[in-house]
């Protein structure tokens, strides 16, 4: 049970990545969207399985850690992103 929760400890805010990076494409914003789904699938979320089964005492533990990990690197870099955007596109509003 305890792997269980481990992985689903940060689903909720998984949301918000989801939401910012369907956000991106609406705006015409693919690459940075397709980036966002390589960052959190291919570049953290593969590595850290492998880091973590190593590291941790528990290899099935490590496996269930890194999926919240990547969730939560993910969701701050694609919050911090959209956030960038948003507030670009609002000076290039008020300018014009």
């Amino acid at each position: 049970m305890i792997p269980l929760r481990t992985y689903l400890c940060l689903l909720c805010i998984y949301g918000i990545q989801v939401a910012c990076q369907y956000s991106f494409v609406a705006l015409d914003q693919d690459k940075t969207a397709i980036f966002l789904t390589i960052w959190r699938k291919i570049i953290l979320l593969i590595p850290l399985i492998f880091f973590l089964s190593h590291i941790v005492a528990n290899p099935t533990i490590g496996v269930f850690l890194a999926e919240p990990i990547a969730d939560f690197v993910a969701v701050c870099t694609t919050g911090s992103l959209f956030y960038r955007y948003y507030r670009r596109e609002l000076a290039d509003k008020r300018d014009s």
